[in-house]
């Protein structure tokens, strides 16, 4: 996973936009599902990628070949989800042969630890990775635990250095 930008909010900026106390907007946008609407646009301008459009659009962008990057939130609690929310949830199943077969339809993924929001650093890693880390074990049913994210990036940290 390759770090390419930190993003960065004013706390009391957000907190007085949302009119709420700085203690609830940072449990508000520590949830993945709720930063994930922010990080949509936020990235789009960063990276300088298209949003996909349109009434509840997926988080996914589409760069300048066409190749499209999915946006996904890490948490501590939740770690990071690569399949598809139909596979999560109560009375849902993962389906490894739907989840590789829908990996070869993207890029690659933006992953944006939420953790430590208002601070999220984002990492871009490809799809051939992420079927690399499935076929070695490190995703169970298409999900990377925080652990391992963590791991994984502290690697890469030191095999940079």
């Amino acid at each position: 996973m390759k770090h390419i930008y930190t993003a960065r909010w004013d706390l009391d900026d957000l907190s007085s936009a949302l009119k709420i106390k700085k203690d609830n907007t940072l449990r508000f946008l520590r949830d993945g599902r709720n930063a994930a609407f922010l990080l949509k646009f936020y990235l789009s301008k960063i990276t300088r990628m298209s949003l996909v459009e349109g009434h509840n659009a997926p988080t996914q962008l589409i760069d300048d070949d066409g190749g499209v990057w999915v946006i996904k939130t890490c948490t501590e609690i939740s770690g990071i989800s690569f399949c598809q929310n139909s596979m999560i949830g109560k009375g849902r199943r993962f389906n490894a042969v739907d989840f590789l077969k829908i990996l070869k339809t993207y890029k690659g993924f933006l992953v944006c630890d939420v953790s430590a929001f208002p601070e999220a650093p984002i990492y871009e890693i490809t799809s051939a990775k992420i079927k690399e880390l499935y076929d070695h074990g490190a995703l169970q049913d298409g999900r990377m635990k925080y652990a391992v994210f963590k791991n994984i990036v502290n690697a890469e940290k030191k095999d940079a250095q």
